[in-house]
């Protein structure tokens, strides 16, 4: 076990490393390079390697006067030593500081031979460097032709590769001038590939060097050894071909020179092919006004040629093609071709491109069959692949293929015209099911679910847009929210308020479709319902600026105010628009009543409201469908009982003039009004609109009415469900438009069919029943007045209230998730009962649950005034197979703070547990989602002088300090401790306890965040006493492994040292202000630690600059910190492992050395081995 306890990141001091060579502080470093060299025997290469290592740590740290190198080393060895600072390019250790030393004093001079001539026969390190073929070595190549810069001397190789060569390839343009001006033959080819200067200058793709060459004399048809002339260098690069080639035809024009643009390689393929290949059509025109000739072809591109030509002279857009059945049958398969490395070119425009635009859909599936190689994805000249087609055209399978062999999920880089394969994915136009099947794997496998098409939508407003015009466009939002939610490795949050070009967001272009479920889900999920766009609507403006059907307006908003109510959201109802107009104004406009009733209900202000003008009724009024009303003189009527409304609320109107502004913008009759009129006259059009108060109706249509319910309920046979079913169909039909005095529904059908009716009515809600409106037959039941009754109110042994065995419509709505709380505020209407709590006895839930799950603080209050038990034993004592949550717990999941409060003050038992034995504490520690809400928790019982058992244990053994050190909740168990939570039995828990709140939290990509957490907790639990064994030690670290943070990741020292871009970003970068991702990369982890705090790493991992990186650069800077943040916990932990695995047989000191120099990830697996859990790493990997 290991001793004492300590802080993690450690802030205390150790003992710095001690520097073999730089023990003295200013000591003469030309001294000790004489020494060094003087020390080695030049032959033996062990020597030379050391002295090497030797001189790397020296010239890094050089201080003082830069010796004469030519006083300590031959020429040959200073060759050698730049070579082997070449070769180590790839070493993390370096970064080819020798070579950046040595051309700061020290310039080449050639051997020459008994004439006084030059050697030229020498290999340098220019040609080390050439043959590396790393293009970011140009700076490494520049400060060598500092050191060799005797351009009048072409040193060559072996394998005829020269210093010339090599400029050009590197585009040194100033090194090639100098070497055409001392009389270089631009035409001399490097022996071993058979490359002229030129060649190696056009695959650089640098004009300026092209151009010298050209003018000095360059053949620009020669060939290589692979017949590759210059030429066909130039076609088949990606990037600036059209420039290139222009400049290539003109300088030689210019010459004099005739291009050659039929030459073939030796596969037959001619410029034109890689054109047409790269699907480059401005090229090929180039190539074709030079003469190419297109009948030139190659075998490899006959069958495509072939394939593409079938595609394109088809007109059977959903039949299949017989050749490309033919094809397939015969077996044939694409095969893509390579360059010169062996690489596959994805430039190609194949069949594929050519069905994908013409939409053949069936060719489509079929031609993957052929063109099957998915580690190539073949892209045309607008930059449209395979995957992109795939994608499309819901080719499922294909783009699962694709991505096992790393496609990139946003097929990056990609061209502007171009929509992303996301967006293709989501034109639902045609096999819904494999779309949907399509956009979720695209978002798992980590598409970016905020890109831009070529529109600058993105696709949450596309679908949004669409839906719900077009089928499956819900579905989509759905994948996307619950990805965002679920995904398993961090993914980008969904923008769930990006805007279009005026100002919309997805919540705007929702309410405007006034598609409920969608707009119900945004607002869900964060959307704000205040945003405004260019015009200064909210979406509640856009809501009472509607046209569309006067019920589904009043439901939206109802839907609307009652969402943003749930999820605690202000709607600022007074919010003024451009043009100075609340929503409330637009509702009256509009002559919505319901509307401006319900505005009124949530306190529009009516102090500042101002009646809207007479061009503003007939903006609105103009644009209504003339069918909407049945005459003109409606509008009249609902104008006044609008006024009504807005005058009992306190406003003062001038009715003449309204009726003088209606008459003038409808052209009714206002004479015939006032003829009619008596005193009580104006109070017709208000009656009108009263419907459960009209004392006008007719009473032989309302008694018609009656008699049609009637003879719809005796046609049926209740014990038939089809019928039932079918009964319900034809009420909507005949309800929505009920305009008579409203029926008893007790005279035309029983309580337990009224129940049925109300269960499949709240059911249907998520059923397309759009035209009946939201609930017809839930709404219709509280327009008629109908209130539910217990058959039998029995009274319990106590004396206390009823708890009747009944399934209702509230115990369907309670048992499905996350409803609608308009849905059951609407049905505690007809249940309104709070003596009577109704228990269903499948699982023993109530009435009184489900107000409390919804946070009904009002009908809670009701309930339990009337001596509702609020822990509701009665239902669990009378079902013993209840699974349903006590109260209290129902209202901790969902943290409704006055909810718990009102239950705790009217004697809730905070220590009940549920069916798994766990207790309220249980129950908030397992949720981890909000680390300070226990305090508030106990504070609640402290003012009720409740006790709370701080050591419960659950049916898992699990007490509630087990739990929130399993959360990663440190608050949380600072408050059990100081509380007295018992550590003496203490037991760290498993690593099972952790699984499923990783599995949350990994798409947030906080590991960094979770692991300080979990050294702070262990931290607080050591200071209380409590002492970490081998497997809690052993559970930590699988912990760690489980965040992925013990994963193999970039060597950020080797890339320090051959990425020059990388090494200025890690210079900007700051972890905080002392230090930099370049030092703490540069320093040994322990040294780092020292200046980094637990808030510092927290801070870097939300920070934008952070994340504005890509995944991988994420994952990797997250990898390296996690390795400084637990470096001490490793090292004390490794060590206890390591002295188990060798039984102790080491001595300590050797042991300290060993796991010194070991990482984090082997002293993990070192764990593992001890443990005998070598299968958990395993089956992890």
């Amino acid at each position: 076990m290991a001793h004492g306890s300590e802080n993690y990141p450690d802030t205390s001091d150790e003992s710095d490393e001690r520097d073999f060579y730089f023990g003295y502080c200013a000591g003469d470093y030309s001294r000790k390079l004489k020494r060094m060299r003087e020390k080695v025997d030049w032959e033996n290469e062990k020597d030379r390697k050391k002295l090497f290592r030797q001189l790397y740590r020296l010239v890094n740290n050089w201080k003082g006067e830069l010796p004469d190198l030519r006083d300590i080393f031959r020429p040959e060895e200073i060759d050698w030593l730049l070579i082997e600072d070449v070769k180590n390019v790839a070493n993390p250790d370096t970064n080819c500081y020798l070579i950046y030393f040595v051309a700061r004093g020290y310039n080449d001079e050639p051997e020459v031979d008994d004439d006084g001539k030059p050697i030229l026969r020498r290999t340098t390190a220019v040609h080390e460097a050439a043959r590396q073929n790393l293009f970011d070595l140009k700076l490494v190549i520049d400060y060598l032709f500092k050191i060799y810069d005797r351009f009048d001397v072409n040193y060559v190789d072996d394998t005829g590769l020269t210093h010339f060569h090599a400029a050009c390839k590197f585009v040194c343009c100033g090194v090639v001038a100098q070497f055409l001006v001392l009389g270089q033959d631009p035409n001399t080819t490097w022996t071993e590939t058979g490359d002229s200067p030129l060649h190696l200058a056009l695959a650089g793709g640098h004009n300026k060097v092209v151009e010298l060459l050209l003018k000095s004399g360059a053949d620009s048809n020669v060939a290589n050894a692979n017949g590759t002339t210059p030429l066909h260098i130039i076609f088949q690069t990606r990037c600036g071909v059209e420039v290139l080639a222009e400049v290539f035809f003109n300088i030689n024009d210019e010459v004099k020179q005739l291009v050659q643009v039929n030459a073939q390689d030796e596969q037959g393929c001619t410029p034109l092919h890689f054109a047409v290949d790269t699907g480059r059509k401005k090229t090929a025109e180039i190539l074709l006004r030079r003469g190419a000739d297109p009948n030139l072809a190659n075998k490899e591109e006959e069958m495509n040629w072939l394939l593409a030509h079938d595609v394109k002279n088809s007109s059977r857009m959903y039949c299949k093609s017989d050749f490309i059945d033919f094809v397939i049958r015969t077996g044939y398969k694409d095969e893509p071709e390579v360059d010169k490395d062996g690489k596959p070119i994805p430039s190609r425009t194949t069949a594929i491109h050519h069905a994908a635009r013409l939409g053949y859909t069936y060719f489509i599936e079929d031609l993957f069959k052929i063109y099957d190689s998915f580690d190539v994805n073949y892209v045309d000249e607008s930059g449209y692949t395979h995957f992109h087609a795939a994608c499309r055209y819901a080719c499922y399978e294909v783009v699962e293929k694709f991505f096992k062999l790393g496609q990139d999920p946003d097929c990056l880089p990609r061209e502007p015209n171009v929509d992303p394969p996301l967006h293709l994915a989501l034109c639902w136009d045609f096999d819904f099911k494999n779309k949907r099947k399509v956009v979720e794997l695209l978002l798992r496998y980590g598409a970016n679910p905020n890109s831009v098409d070529k529109n600058g939508l993105a696709p949450l407003q596309k679908i949004c847009k669409k839906c719900p015009a077009l089928h499956g466009y819900f579905e989509s939002a759905e994948i996307f929210f619950e990805i965002d939610k679920d995904i398993e490795h961090r993914r980008q949050p969904v923008h769930i308020d990006v805007r279009d070009e005026f100002g919309n967001t997805p919540l705007h272009m929702t309410v405007s479709t006034g598609h409920r479920q969608l707009m119900q889900l945004l607002l869900n999920n964060g959307a704000n319902p205040n945003s405004t766009n260019v015009y200064g609507w909210t979406p509640l403006h856009i809501i009472c600026k509607k046209e569309n059907n006067y019920w589904r307006t009043k439901d939206l908003a109802e839907l609307f105010l009652n969402i943003n109510d749930e999820v605690h959201q202000l709607v600022q109802i007074d919010a003024v628009d451009n043009l100075g107009r609340t929503p409330l104004q637009w509702a009256v406009a509009n002559l919505k009543s319901d509307l401006v009733e319900a505005l009124l209900n949530r306190g529009a202000d009516l102090s500042k409201f101002v009646f809207p003008t007479e061009s503003h009724f007939d903006e609105c009024i103009k644009s209504l469908p003339s069918e909407r009303y049945e005459n003109k003189l409606d509008l009249v009527f609902r104008a006044l009982f609008i006024v009504d409304q807005l005058e009992k609320r306190g406003y003062e109107m001038d009715r003449t003039a309204l009726c003088s502004r209606m008459s003038d913008d409808e052209d009714v009759d206002t004479q015939s009004d006032h003829d009619d009129s008596s005193s009580d006259s104006s109070d017709y059009p208000f009656s009108f609109y009263k419907n459960d108060q009209c004392d006008c109706y007719d009473p032989k249509t309302s008694q018609d009415k009656l008699e049609e319910l009637r003879s719809l309920r005796e046609k049926i046979d209740w014990e038939v469900e089809e019928e039932r079913r079918k009964l319900l169909k034809e009420l909507y039909h005949v309800i929505i438009h009920w305009n008579e005095r409203l029926p008893n529904l007790r005279d035309v059908f029983r309580r337990e069919e009224i129940d049925w009716l109300l269960t499949e009515d709240v059911k249907n809600d998520a059923e397309p029943y759009q035209f009946y409106g939201k609930l017809p037959f839930v709404n219709f039941a509280v327009r008629t007045g109908y209130k539910d009754e217990p058959d039998h109110p029995i009274k319990n042994e106590n004396g206390g209230k009823a708890a009747l065995r009944r399934a209702t419509a509230l115990h369907y709505v309670g048992r499905k998730g996350p409803v609608n709380r308009f849905i059951v505020d609407t049905l505690f209407r007809i249940y309104d009962r709070f003596d009577v709590n109704y228990i269903d006895e499948l699982d023993g839930l109530t009435h009184f649950h489900v107000a409390c799950e919804l946070n009904l603080l009002l009908i809670v209050e009701k309930f339990l005034e009337l001596g509702q038990d609020p822990d509701c034993l009665v239902a669990q004592e009378s079902n013993s197979s209840s699974v349903v949550e006590p109260p209290l717990h129902l209202a901790l999941r969902h943290k409704h703070e006055k909810m718990i409060a009102l239950l705790l003050r009217h004697g809730a038992n905070p220590n009940l547990g549920n069916k798994d034995g766990l207790t309220a504490l249980h129950v908030i520690c397992r949720s981890g989602s909000d680390d300070d809400f226990l305090e508030t928790f106990f504070d609640m019982n402290d003012a009720n002088q409740q006790t709370l058992q701080i050591d419960a244990v659950d049916k898992l053994g699990q007490t509630p300090l087990q739990w929130a050190v399993a959360r990663f909740m440190p608050n949380a168990v600072d408050r059990f401790l100081d509380r007295g939570a018992d550590l003496s039995g203490f037991a760290y828990p498993n690593e099972g306890l952790f699984d499923d709140y990783i599995q949350s939290f990994l798409w947030h990509s906080h590991k960094l965040q979770l692991a300080c957490t979990t050294l702070i907790i262990l931290v607080s639990l050591e200071k209380r006493g409590y002492e970490l064994d081998h497997d809690g030690a052993s559970t930590i670290m699988k912990v760690f492994a489980k965040l992925e943070l013990l994963i193999e990741s970039v060597d950020l020292d080797d890339s320090l040292r051959r990425d020059e871009d990388f090494r200025r970003r890690a210079k900007r970068l700051k972890i905080n202000p002392r230090l930099s991702l370049h030092d703490s990369i540069l320093w040994r982890p322990e040294e780092a630690a020292k200046l980094l705090t637990t808030r510092d790493y927290c801070r870097f991992e939300n920070s934008p600059k952070f994340w504005k990186h890509r995944k991988q650069l994420r994952d990797t800077y997250t990898a390296h910190l996690f390795e400084i943040l637990s470096r001490r916990f490793f090292r004390r932990w490794g060590l206890e492992f390591f002295l188990q695995l060798t039984r102790y047989r080491l001595p300590i000191l050797c042991c300290e050395m060993i796991v010194e120099r070991t990482k984090n990830r082997d002293l993990f697996n070192v764990c593992l081995v001890a443990t005998g859990l070598c299968k958990w790493n395993e089956k992890q990997a």
